[in-house]
């Protein structure tokens, strides 16, 4: 009984589908002129549906950020501000860097976009003028309060501070500073800290919130090797604002030009700018590249200009059709999602060549123009027809993925391919009988290619044919062992833009460690989380011990646990 109603629904299906290429046919052969019409009309809509799409090239976007790990690294990217920051790394002589730092940090304060100042905030030293009254609330904070940040070895350091003899000390040098050229700057400080208390608590604080591995004897924020000076500034908008970010792009090229010093960047939104225009080109190359070839062979193997001009076409069709479509959908595509659109220029050829080899052994054999096309297109039609649904279908599934890249892959592609199927059923039978009309010609079969003695080869000599096959599975499948899979979301990104080399060289010459982990303590108040901490710390230092970690750092190496403040 089932076996009987799949036989009847199967039976069903490609009754429906025949009728439904004998309209084609026939409203193609018929009203040729309608057709078109209705065809520029959806080009006209969809052009309209494209222009209204934002085109991302944030990487992170492209996996769900509900995932634990993942939206950890984005939560702590905004937290820490480095989400929105641009990095501007120089490079040469270490006795230029300081003083082309600060031409160039003049140059960016300069900056404008819209009228508007390009950046909130640049930063490139240690200490910072424009820092000073949030680093003297900090130390009246720290001072008041020493059990949060004091280590328990600097207690006995402390309270010698407070003998008569030590007062007298700490008050001379603070009389001393005072009385030099930076004497107006320290009164509010001196007033915070007259016993000098954070020369205890400021090398701890660095220590664990350090970031990027500086030279501790240098007042810029200068690699240890004394090769790259790291500038740190904060842009005026957020990178959301593609219109502000290519303006802030331009700014900066402009402030950093004529520098005798090589000044590469880094950051959200100057790889959103850069990457962006390095992926279209490649798009572009990748895309333009393989229609000539195939346009290459398909002029080589059927000698007829018409038929293929019609690829290109009905790919522009296809591309169109699926990115209004998809606009409906959704408000933006990423970049790298519309990179596999070039998938459809190997899907969406196949249909025209196979209805249109069809046709061309057809009029070579000797039937008339409506009859090939008839052939062609309900008959031949009908597998082409089931190939493209076959296709499609499994990619619009990955549409319903939480993966971004997933959903708008098969979204693109599954819509690209059923466009183009159309594309070809409706605009190669008014072209094929335009061509006939008006520049008949003679067909001929088409030659083999050497594909018929591959053929007697394989029938003759089918022993040696599936022994090699095997043997080349065998040795692949060894292969393929070999293969690593990259888990680096930065690879993603174009490796020959400036962004990623720059990124690069962060890596090399300022981080602390090649690689990083983060680890999330949630708790109901802040001395559990401090407790938590602690236990971590101890699990860190084991495994530093072992070798097993580079370097870690915690909220626990700044601010003590309950158990340490109250031993403090």
């Amino acid at each position: 009984m089932p076996l009987f109603h799949f036989s009847t629904i199967t039976t069903c299906v490609n009754n429906l589908t025949r009728r439904h290429l004998e309209w084609i046919y026939r409203l193609t052969t018929t009203r040729p002129l309608l057709v078109l019409l209705c065809f520029a009309l959806a080009m006209l809509l969809s052009t309209a549906s494209i222009f209204s799409i934002r085109f991302d090239s944030d990487i992170f976007q492209l996996f769900p950020s509900r995932q634990p790990a993942l939206k950890l690294m984005l939560d702590s990217m905004e937290w820490t501000g480095s989400a929105k920051e641009a990095f501007f790394l120089l490079e040469g002589d270490k006795k230029l860097l300081p003083q082309e730092a600060g031409r160039l940090a003049e140059r960016l304060k300069l900056a404008q976009v819209d009228g508007q100042p390009a950046f909130k905030r640049i930063t490139w030293q240690v200490y910072d003028d424009s820092q000073a009254a949030a680093f003297r609330d900090f130390i009246a904070f720290a001072v008041a309060r020493p059990q949060l940040f004091l280590s328990n070895p600097d207690v006995p350091a402390l309270a010698a501070r407070f003998e008569p003899a030590a007062m007298d000390k700490f008050l001379l040098r603070l009389q001393s500073e005072l009385a030099g050229q930076f004497g107006g700057s320290m009164t509010a400080l001196a007033t915070a800290d007259p016993l000098f208390v954070r020369d205890l608590i400021l090398p701890r604080i660095k220590a664990g919130s350090q970031a990027l591995d500086l030279d501790p004897d240098s007042p810029y924020f200068i690699s240890r090797d004394g090769t790259v000076l790291i500038m740190i500034a904060e842009p005026a908008r957020t990178v959301q604002d593609m219109q502000f970010a290519r303006k802030l792009v331009l700014a900066i090229n402009e402030a950093r030009r004529d520098s005798p010093l090589k000044i590469s960047c880094a950051g959200a939104h100057i790889s959103a700018v850069l990457d962006e225009a390095a992926m279209k080109s490649n798009i572009i190359s990748c895309i333009l590249s393989s229609l000539v070839v195939v346009l290459g062979l398909f002029y080589a193997t059927y000698r007829r200009l018409l038929p293929t001009l019609l690829i290109p076409l009905i790919l522009a069709c296809g591309v169109t059709l699926a990115l209004g479509t998809a606009g409906l959908f959704s408000g933006s595509i990423h970049i790298i999602s519309f990179a596999f659109m070039a998938l459809i220029i190997g899907l969406g050829t196949d249909y025209s060549i196979h209805l249109y080899d069809r046709f061309h052994s057809e009029r070579a054999a000797g039937a008339n123009t409506s009859d090939a096309l008839r052939l062609s297109l309900v008959d031949s039609g009908h597998g082409v027809f089931t190939a493209a649904t076959t296709t499609a279908f499994p990619f619009l599934a990955l549409y319903l993925s939480d993966v971004r890249a997933l959903s708008e892959l098969g979204l693109l592609v599954g819509l690209g391919v059923i466009f183009s199927l159309y594309a070809t059923l409706f605009f190669l039978p008014p072209l094929l009988i335009f061509m006939e009309k008006r520049f008949p010609a003679e067909y001929r079969p088409i030659p083999s290619l050497g594909l018929g003695r591959l053929w007697r080869f394989a029938t003759r000599r089918s022993g040696i044919v599936i022994a090699s096959s095997l043997i080349t599975i065998l040795v692949l499948g060894v292969m393929a062992f070999s293969i690593t899979f990259d888990g680096e979301l930065k690879n993603l990104q174009p490796r020959h833009s400036e962004a990623f080399l720059a990124q690069e060289k962060i890596e090399k010459h300022l981080s602390l460690a090649p690689k990083q982990l983060l680890v999330a303590l949630e708790g109901p108040d802040l001395q559990q989380v401090l407790e938590r901490t602690a236990k971590v710390e101890e699990v860190a230092g084991r495994l530093q011990q072992q070798g097993r970690i580079a370097a870690w750092s915690s909220l626990g190496r700044i601010i003590n646990s309950p158990t340490h403040q109250a031993a403090v």
